[in-house]
C-alpha cells in the first residue's frame, strides 16, 4: 500500500496544494483518466469507498501530471490521451499550445513563466517520455486555482473572444473548429514575428484539410 496513493493523495504530492487537491472538478478529471473503459492511467481497486476504492501507483504519476498539463491546452480527455498514443496528435497540440502561449508574459489572466514555457514546448513536441518524464509547468499558478473550476485555456479564449487580438481570433475560429474562417483571417495577418508563426500553422492546418476534403470526393466519385 505505500506505493500507492488515491487520486487526491496523489495531486497533493504532484502540485502540493490543497486548493487543487479539494477541487472536485480537478478529481473529475482526474478520474477521466483512471475510471474509463479506455483508461490511461493503470490503477488498483481496492474494496471500500468508491471515492477510495481506486489507488494509483507511484509509477503513474507522472502519466497524470503530464495529463493534466496538456488538459489545460485541449479540454476533451481523448485528445489528451491521443497525445501520449499519436506522434501526429502530439505535434498538433503542441503547435497549438505553441500558438496559445509563445512570447507572453499571461494568458487568459494567467502569469506564465517563460523559462517554463520555453522547456514546456520543448517537450511537447519533441521526443520526451509523456509516460516517465514530466513535462515543465508554463503556470506561474495552475489555471484551476484562477478559473474555480478545471476547464482549459481554449474555453477561456472562447469565451473572451470580442476582446481578442487580430492574432488571438484567428485562434478562436481555428479552436471553434472553423478552419476555412481562421485561414480567410489568418491571410490577413502579417508574415513576421508570432503572427506569422500563427498565420503559417493555420494555412498548413487548412491545406491538409482541404486535401482530406479532396480525397473524400475523389473515393465518392469512384
Amino acid at each position: 500500500m505505500n506505493n500507492l496513493k488515491t487520486i487526491p493523495e496523489t495531486l497533493r504530492e504532484l502540485f502540493g496544494n490543497d486548493v487543487l487537491t479539494n477541487c472536485e472538478a480537478l478529481r473529475l478529471k482526474a478520474n477521466a483518466y483512471v475510471l474509463n473503459k479506455d483508461p490511461l492511467i493503470q490503477s488498483d481497486s481496492i474494496a471500500g469507498n468508491h471515492n477510495d476504492s481506486h489507488f494509483i501507483k507511484a509509477s503513474q504519476a507522472t502519466i497524470l501530471y503530464n495529463a493534466l498539463l496538456i488538459n489545460t491546452i485541449v479540454v476533451k480527455p481523448a485528445q489528451v490521451k491521443e497525445a501520449f498514443r499519436d506522434k501526429k496528435k502530439r505535434a498538433e497540440i503542441a503547435e497549438l499550445a505553441e500558438a496559445i502561449l509563445i512570447g507572453k508574459q499571461t494568458v487568459t489572466g494567467i502569469a506564465l513563466c517563460s523559462t517554463s514555457v520555453a522547456d514546456f514546448l520543448s517537450g511537447l513536441k519533441g521526443d520526451l517520455n509523456l509516460y516517465e518524464e514530466r513535462l515543465a509547468n508554463p503556470y506561474k499558478k495552475f489555471p484551476n486555482q484562477l478559473f474555480g473550476s478545471y476547464t482549459g485555456i481554449v474555453r477561456v479564449l472562447l469565451a473572451q473572444s470580442q476582446l481578442l487580438s487580430a492574432g488571438d481570433s484567428v485562434l478562436v475560429h481555428f479552436l471553434n473548429g472553423d478552419i476555412a474562417k481562421a485561414n480567410e483571417m489568418a491571410a490577413m495577418l502579417p508574415d513576421d514575428g508570432e503572427t506569422g508563426q500563427l498565420k503559417e500553422m493555420i494555412q498548413r492546418q487548412y491545406q491538409h484539410a482541404s486535401e482530406f476534403d479532396d480525397l473524400l470526393d475523389f473515393f465518392k466519385k469512384v
